[in-house]
């Protein structure tokens, strides 16, 4: 009996891998090998990208802004088994419709399959929105992958025809432009509270969002609450590029996140040192 309930939940979850490749609905093609869908929800372009053999559980990279920008990191996931998705929210600046049409589109993975714990993966504005999508749903994010993200909505005061744009954007929704209580800078708390690792890609030369006044208040927070955070600063580098030379550590670095195998009070090493101490790719 034992043996046939054990041969009956491989063909269970055998025929759930079938479905999933074949329940993918709009414009097929292919990207970096691997089958890719190109549709609609709520009137925003979404693709989704396929891996030939997924992990167990369907994991899933979200990227909301800049797809296929930098895309290191997305293709050695992808070979590692995530399925790579794109919902465009890019110039929404977080606003409350967007957010509710990210959960939209949220549910639809999830009813298509995929992990219901999603790794947000924000590069500069789509890192704000990244955060302010974990800090509305946390319960539905399996971990944060954040390069130069804006973390300060504040930050886009310094350009005039930006906050414009934010101010635009936002009486959309009949709303008056962003203020404490939905600025991401402003609620880290609700990510060290839900225990949300991040993975904080910087560049220590940044000048559009400097690091000082963005990445460095997650750093500070997380590091303050022993909360799971690996963080890389470039110190020599600027806004871009982004990603990485080696995504391995990445792909790591994820896959303990949603598989349970994170310290979350990880082992500290004092270095004593002069300027150069922090490193290139240390954290």
């Amino acid at each position: 009996m034992k043996r046939l309930f054990i041969l009956l939940a491989t063909a269970v979850a055998s025929f759930a891998n079938i479905v999933l490749s074949a329940e993918w609905h709009g414009t097929k093609s292919v990207w970096h090998g691997a089958d890719r869908y190109d549709f609609t929800i709520a009137d925003r372009s979404a693709i989704m990208i396929v891996p030939d053999n997924p992990l167990p559980g369907n994991p899933w990279i979200w990227r909301p802004a800049f797809f296929d920008a930098f895309p290191s990191v997305d293709i050695a996931m992808l070979e590692q088994g995530y399925h790579i998705a794109y919902y465009n929210v890019t110039d929404e600046w977080a606003r409350p419709s967007s957010l509710r049409a990210g959960k939209e589109f949220f549910d639809y993975a999830v009813e298509h399959g995929l992990m219901d714990k999603v790794v947000m993966e924000g590069l500069s504005r789509g890192g704000y929105y990244s955060l302010r999508f974990a800090q509305t749903y946390p319960k539905h994010i399996g971990a944060l992958l954040l390069d130069n993200p804006l973390v300060d909505i504040n930050e886009l005061r310094r350009n005039v025809d930006w906050w414009n744009d934010v101010t635009a954007k936002w009486s959309q929704d009949s709303l008056p432009p962003p203020g404490l209580a939905e600025n991401a800078a402003c609620n880290i708390s609700i990510l060290v509270d839900n225990k949300i690792p991040v993975l904080l890609l910087s560049g220590g030369a940044d000048t559009i969002v400097p690091y000082e006044r963005n990445g460095k208040i997650i750093k500070d927070t997380y590091r303050r609450w022993d909360m799971p955070l690996k963080s890389v600063i470039r110190p020599h580098s600027g806004h871009h590029p982004h990603g990485i030379d080696n995504p391995y550590p990445v792909a790591e670095f994820i896959y303990n996140c949603l598989y349970g195998q994170h310290n979350l009070r990880p082992i500290r090493v004092a270095c004593i040192g002069d300027s150069m101490t922090e490193g290139v790719g240390t954290d």
